[in-house]
């Protein structure tokens, strides 16, 4: 009797995920980001403010979807010491490449999801600068060798808001980064995580 209630569920929700059948959905994805990175060397976390823009890809079929959303963005990381009434801080340019899996509760007008995945971060250049006071910031560009390229799980959470052949996303993401110890500190446990919001806009035929 069990197993046979079991497959009339599992048949039902394939039945139901056919009804609704794929949808596909391609927009632009702005937003804001916060990071923090903790060096763990005894001294103060940096953290920053910076802002990103994509494009959003993704396939839905009934309660389960997927979305790759490739993206510019820039991650800012500042400390400062009111000490000695200075200011460092790094900013950098990155192309960032999420991929997640969604779960999907389609209501009426709304369908709020959760979904995990993982991130890739490239770093492509970046300077970092040193403000003294009230005169003006000197920068150094950051070489090349430098730069990291970093791998980060990631949890959003979301809901889509359905229009005519449209659909409009708020969603909060926290991405983790897994790849944030470096070898020539390989007695620090460094951190680094980053808060984004975005607003993505969406044609859905």
């Amino acid at each position: 009797m069990k197993h046979l209630i079991t497959i009339i569920i599992l048949f039902s929700a394939f039945g139901s995920a056919q009804c609704l059948g794929p949808k596909a959905a391609i927009g632009i994805k702005p937003g804001i980001n916060f990071t923090t990175y903790d060096p763990d060397n005894g001294g103060e976390s940096l953290s920053g403010i910076g802002l990103n823009i994509g494009l959003g890809v993704g396939l839905d079929i009934g309660s389960f979807g997927i979305e790759i959303a490739p993206s510019f963005r820039t991650t800012d990381y500042s400390v400062t010491n009111e000490t000695w009434n200075t200011t460092l801080s790094w900013h950098y340019n990155n192309f960032y490449l999420p991929v997640r899996a969604k779960l999907i509760a389609n209501l009426p007008g709304v369908a709020p999801f959760l979904g995990l995945g993982t991130a890739f971060d490239f770093q492509r250049s970046g300077y970092w600068e040193l403000k003294v006071g009230d005169a003006d910031p000197e920068h150094w560009d950051i070489s090349s060798d430098d730069l990291e390229n970093d791998v980060f799980v990631s949890i959003i959470l979301g809901s889509d808001i359905k229009l005519h052949n449209t659909k409009i996303a708020p969603e909060l993401a926290f991405d983790y980064n897994l790849t944030a110890e470096v070898e020539e500190t390989a007695n620090q446990n460094e951190k680094n995580y980053d808060l984004t919001f975005s607003l993505g806009f969406y044609y859905s035929p």
